[in-house]
């Protein structure tokens, strides 16, 4: 049974170009932060609206390889209220694309692979989730992450 839902942040949560902004959706909000911190960032709002529904029932947490925008205290208040944890990829000595890594995760977070479900933008990421007994979903935009999670949610119900 999924207890924990896995985030991905860059290109899932967080953009920087318009093309994957409207990939994602119209309804991503724009981020002001010092120019030195170029190009501009966007928060997908449409899915932290998503998330902070399903943060009643599930545990929250991203896993990240993008240190540098999670270090930024601008982007780290804007997604804090939606998030029990942040995970950073490099604190388990393994890469996103490597199993060992989410098996890392879940002895990190005190839960089993089979009890986390992982969206990520990278095939290849969600794949070496998918090793060690992780649900995974391939994140293409909102719309079909929400459709996949709420069934696989229906059919564990």
């Amino acid at each position: 049974m999924i207890k924990t839902l896995l985030f991905d942040f860059n290109n899932v949560l967080l953009f920087q170009s318009k093309a994957t902004i409207e990939a994602a959706s119209s309804e991503i909000k724009k981020i002001e932060i010092p120019e030195a911190y170029s190009p501009v960032f966007y928060l997908n709002q449409e899915l932290l609206k998503y998330i902070e529904h399903k943060k009643q029932s599930y545990k929250t947490v991203i896993l990240s390889a993008s240190e540098f925008t999670l270090e930024q205290p601008v982007i780290l208040t804007a997604i804090h209220p939606y998030f029990d944890r942040i995970l950073m990829a490099k604190d388990f000595g393994w890469a996103k694309d490597l199993p060992a890594t989410y098996t890392a995760a879940a002895k990190e977070l005190g839960t089993t692979p089979a009890e986390i479900l992982f969206t990520d933008d990278k095939i290849t990421n969600v794949e070496a989730a998918e090793a060690v007994g992780v649900t995974g979903i391939h994140f293409e935009n909102n719309a079909h992450f929400i459709s996949k999670l709420e069934n696989i949610l229906i059919d564990q119900a």
